[in-house]
């Protein structure tokens, strides 16, 4: 595989004598079968070969939280790539991390968090159904663009503490065949906030589209004080 992304010979061999070479030709046959640009398989085989001799693989698994410390050190190794492409720190540390998680988890190496379904698990499982039903996009992009949105909500802070601070009037419509946003959700809002009104309406989850006279009436209500 390193043949066909390189031509220098030094190049070439300095992929094949790196660690974990055979386990990395195969990650990236397996990522050019999926369809990846030659430009973005020889950046991946650069990030593979910095992956290789910083993660340690001696363990079975290895977790996200050892390859996101690992991600700030890559730097200095980054360095002494002398041939590999020039990339910001910031970026090679994403491209790091995303690529060591791809590569561990293609290898069933990557030790998945202890974690319950987190609040927002109805709502990526949606947004999977979306890519791979409606846009078709390939199971490396979905895959990715699903863990990025777990990282993301992962790390903000839990807001159904906070409900009960509002106290200004909350008008919250529902659609009844939502599967994103559902009724329950919609109702344990209304719990939670004082003065909250609940309209449910027959919709999925744009009722101000589906449903948009029913849902414009209930909006006017409240707005007007005649709910």
């Amino acid at each position: 595989m390193f043949d066909r992304l390189f031509s220098c010979p030094k190049t070439i061999a300095r992929h094949r004598d790196g660690p974990h070479a055979r386990a990395r030709e195969r990650f990236l046959a397996h990522c050019a079968d999926e369809g990846f640009s030659h430009s973005m398989l020889c950046k991946m085989a650069w990030q593979l070969l910095v992956v290789a001799s910083t993660v340690d693989l001696r363990e079975h698994r290895v977790s996200v939280e050892e390859i996101r410390c690992a991600a700030t050190r890559p730097a200095a190794f980054c360095r002494r790539l002398k041939h590999g492409p020039r990339a910001s720190p910031s970026s090679s540390q994403q491209l790091f991390f995303h690529v060591a998680t791809a590569w561990l988890r293609f290898l069933g190496r990557l030790q998945k968090p202890r974690t319950e379904d987190g609040a927002f698990t109805r709502q990526i499982t949606a947004f999977r159904q979306y890519m791979q039903c409606e846009r078709g996009l390939s199971p490396v992009t979905i895959q990715t663009r699903c863990e990025r949105l777990e990282w993301f909500m992962a790390s903000l802070p839990d807001q159904r503490r906070t409900l009960h601070r509002i106290r200004a009037p909350t008008l919250v419509i529902a659609g009844a065949e939502d599967n994103v946003t559902t009724p329950d959700d919609a109702r344990f809002i209304v719990d939670e906030v004082r003065n909250a009104r609940y309209v449910e309406l027959q919709a999925a989850h744009l009722s101000n589209i589906q449903a948009a006279s029913e849902f414009t009436h209930a909006l006017v209500q409240f707005l007007t004080g005649r709910f």
